[in-house]
């Protein structure tokens, strides 16, 4: 059921936006960002060939959403979850699909 839930991108924009408020103002960059998720999700330090393969996938969506701005935003709008406006909604939109490669990973599943 909850793998159900964590499927929805209502639910992973809510958490996500979670994480994005309270970590990435603090961070310098997308990178040292999504190592930070991926602690908080994990619970361990992710292995260099994690991170690499999050980093790309973050860098692929990044070009996509730069692509396709109109996505971007239409995923920023989604939920209730209070929300400022951003600086990049395409930075915004990579880094939650990142995020849900995270969610996706087996040790996250298990955990919940």
């Amino acid at each position: 059921m909850m793998l159900l839930l964590l499927q929805t991108k209502i639910i992973l924009r809510t958490l996500f936006l979670s994480l994005y408020y309270k970590g990435l103002k603090n961070k310098k960059n997308s990178e040292e960002y999504l190592k930070y998720c991926f602690k908080k999700i994990i619970c361990r330090t992710p292995k260099s060939e994690e991170l690499k393969i999050i980093n790309k996938n973050f860098s692929e969506k990044l070009i996509y959403f730069k692509q396709n701005p109109k996505n971007a935003k239409a995923l920023f709008k989604q939920g209730e979850y209070p929300r400022e406006e951003l600086k990049s909604y395409e930075e915004f939109g990579a880094l939650m699909e990142s995020i849900l490669l995270i969610y996706n990973m087996e040790e996250a599943i298990i955990r919940i």
